[in-house]
């Protein structure tokens, strides 16, 4: 089963952080992440294990939003990786609808990723490469 919890940039990041390292990639920068962001959760058992996470940007001049840092612990199935991420995602969208957004976007850089996003409603644009800077 899976649900969902608020992120808790105290509490969770650490364990983020990780995930990003699992594959060989660098964390974003925990001040980069905005408030509004969830971690599925799966309990098997009453044990309960967090195996996803996505965050969500809110345009203030547009009906659009942007799901992005999508991460997942690795190691874990895409059988859980799909129900976990359209509990993200219908999450996301329940609160966006109530504010008003009409319109959901998402970046991804695997293809794994790209397929489970599909398979939960998201249309395949072209592909994208994440780019940061300090400013």
């Amino acid at each position: 089963m899976i649900t969902l919890r608020p992120y808790d940039p105290d509490h969770d990041y650490p364990t983020i952080a990780e995930w990003w390292h699992g594959p060989g990639h660098d964390p974003v920068p925990k001040v980069v992440l905005p408030a509004l962001g969830a971690i599925a959760v799966r309990t098997i058992r009453d044990k309960q294990q967090d195996v996803a996470a996505a965050w969500c940007y809110q345009d203030n001049s547009t009906g659009v939003a942007l799901m992005e840092w999508i991460i997942s612990k690795p190691e874990t199935s895409g059988v859980i990786l799909k129900s976990a991420f359209e509990a993200i995602t219908d999450y996301f969208k329940e609160d966006l609808k109530a504010n008003g957004y009409t319109v959901l976007a998402a970046h991804c850089h695997s293809e794994q990723l790209a397929s489970v996003l599909s398979l939960n409603g998201f249309a395949r644009i072209e592909t994208v490469e994440h780019m940061i800077m300090g400013i």
